[in-house]
């Protein structure tokens, strides 16, 4: 029994002392770590001490020399006689702060977006009135040159008829052809030459001496005959069927020297071609009726004696297509166009001849070819072109009020921002007018014609920086050294002739006002990082310190026990041994 309850507490005690040196172990390896803590804390602290901020050197209203640590902010922040730089990232977009940004989106263009920086007065109201009625007047305008040139064509095409119709009207002074032809024929109502007041009567021989005289006359005392073919069947062929009809010499009443002259006119007019087809056609009525059966009005009425017959659902006779001043065609029994005046004298002259019209119907076509086709012979005036009036009148362009410039140098750089964001590497110079601070009207016509000072919609050319990075002090200076950003920086020895500034690209570096300096802000704040760090190390140190030596007590304590318990274990051995020898 002894010597089992000696080995049991041998083990409890040696597994006490393996704990012991568990906690020992764990103790010396956190004081490893601390050591590597301090270690880091030395090295931050170092780097602390090597590192260097962009400082802007500029000066205050008084005109004392300034540093102030460059970030976004203060790049973007205006101050008079300051030098005005940009950043773009790799897409060539300006990196802006968020109140340059939301300024931007809540404007249209340039001129509202320079009144939210307070550069303006009497702007509200008036000036935005006067944008909305430049903008109306521009609309306007555009419709007014639309309408004038309107207006032009109607115009040349107005004083193209009155010029062609003066010029015809001197050409019938004293030589209306018709008035002529019917002086010497006559009318229906008063016949002058016997043959047209015979065939009036019912017999049309006597006529065809006229008829030969207008188809081929060449004005001298002799007739010749012709032979020509007439629109008629002949044996049901096709297409438009026609026959021949050959005039003869004879030479009646009317072969005088008194009519040569006219009925050489006359025969000219029917003759008259155009692009190879005579161009005198009939007027479009196969019914016509003198003015005098119409109380002195003109015969307005059209009748096509081929198309009657076709809607009649009949196959109009020879004798229809003769008299008519239509062609038409039986394979597809339709109308295909209109006969011309020597062609209707033709066929006049074939019907005369075949005896196929005498009495009332000869008088009723006599009167429709003489009294209405044959108007055509003399040149009708001009188709009428309607009167355009006056010309539209141009709107009336609305006069900008006095807008002042408050800070003329402050509404450049602000003007100059714009552009950029707008995508335009160039801007205009702001311009007033001559001893005053009144914005000259060049500048704002400018700004509200030219597309380039009107706000972007389609493109953006700008991005908002993260509100914090905006007052970063270290952020600005590491994205240019790596090249994540780029400077521009506006060049007013580039001003030309346009009043433009431009944007210069521009190595951060090589800014004479920018310089690197110690970053003592960074090293004040790295030397408490690191005097807390090392106090926060040494408490520790000193608590695991404590700990160690509690533990190697512990561990001695155990120790003796240890030695003691296993002198007894082989003294109980020895009296075991002798017992049982």
């Amino acid at each position: 029994m002894g010597l089992s309850a000696s080995q049991a507490r041998l083990l409890s005690i040696t597994a006490r002392l393996t704990d012991n040196e568990y906690h020992s172990q764990q103790i010396a390896n956190a004081k490893m770590r601390l050591a590597n803590a301090s270690q880091e804390a030395r090295d931050n602290y170092q780097h602390a001490l090597n590192s260097t901020v962009l400082v802007y050197n500029g000066f205050d209203t008084e005109g004392n020399a300034t540093q102030t640590t460059y970030t976004p902010n203060v790049m973007y922040y205006y101050q008079p006689l300051k030098n005005q730089y940009c950043i773009l990232n790799t897409a060539n977009q300006i990196v802006v702060t968020h109140k340059d940004a939301q300024n931007y989106e809540d404007t249209t263009n340039i001129i509202d977006f320079l009144d939210k920086y307070d550069v303006l007065d009497n702007y509200k109201g008036e000036y935005q009135q006067y944008q909305e009625d430049y903008q109306k007047y521009k609309e306007d305008l555009a419709q007014y040159e639309i309408d004038m040139d309107q207006w032009n064509f109607d115009n040349d095409k107005y004083q193209e008829y009155l010029k062609k119709y003066r010029q015809w009207q001197e050409e019938q002074k004293g030589n209306e052809l018709y008035d002529l032809f019917a002086t010497k024929i006559g009318t229906s109502n008063n016949p002058i030459a016997y043959c047209y007041g015979e065939a009036l009567d019912g017999t049309g021989g006597c006529y065809l001496h006229l008829l030969n005289m207008m188809l081929d006359y060449d004005g001298t005392n002799t007739l010749y005959s012709h032979t020509y073919q007439a629109t008629c069947d002949r044996n049901g062929n096709t297409g438009v069927p026609t026959c021949d009809v050959t005039t003869n010499t004879a030479q009646g009443g009317m072969f005088t020297s008194a009519n040569f002259d006219v009925m050489k006119q006359v025969s000219d007019a029917l003759n008259e071609q155009k692009n190879g087809t005579y161009s005198r056609l009939c007027d479009k009525d196969d019914d016509f009726h003198p003015d005098y059966e119409n109380g002195g009005a003109p015969d307005t009425d059209k009748y096509n004696l081929i198309q009657a017959k076709i809607d009649a659902g009949e196959i109009p006779t020879p004798l229809d297509r003769l008299k008519s001043d239509w062609i038409y065609d039986p394979e597809t029994n339709s109308v295909v166009g209109l006969k011309s005046l020597k062609q209707k004298a033709i066929d006049l002259y074939y019907m005369i001849v075949n005896g196929m019209i005498s009495g009332a119907t000869l008088k009723e076509t006599l009167i429709n070819f003489t009294e209405g086709d044959m108007k055509g012979i003399s040149t009708p005036p001009p188709e009428i072109v309607p009167d355009p009036g006056d010309p539209p009148k141009k709107p009336k362009e609305p006069q900008p009020p006095e807008v002042k410039i408050k800070d003329r140098e402050k509404a450049q750089w602000y003007a100059n921002l714009w552009c950029r964001m707008n995508g335009n590497e160039d801007s205009p110079k702001i311009q007033t007018k001559e001893g005053l601070n009144e914005l000259d009207d060049w500048y704002r016509k400018h700004i509200l014609e030219d597309a380039k000072y009107i706000k972007n919609t389609f493109d953006k050319n700008y991005v908002e920086l993260d509100m914090h990075l905006a007052d970063s002090t270290t952020w600005l200076q590491d994205s240019l050294t790596q090249g994540i950003l780029v400077m521009q920086r506006v060049n007013v020895d580039k001003l030309d002739g346009e009043h433009k500034y431009n944007w210069d690209e521009i190595i951060y570096s090589e800014a004479s006002e920018l310089t690197e300096e110690v970053d003592e802000l960074a090293i004040s704040r790295a030397e408490v990082a690191y005097e807390d760090k090392m106090r926060e190390i040494e408490i520790k140190d000193k608590r695991y310190q404590l700990e160690i030596n509690k533990l190697d007590s512990e561990h001695n304590a155990l120790q003796t026990q240890v030695d003691a318990i296993r002198g007894e274990v082989s003294k109980n051995i020895e009296r075991s041994f002798k017992t049982f020898s």
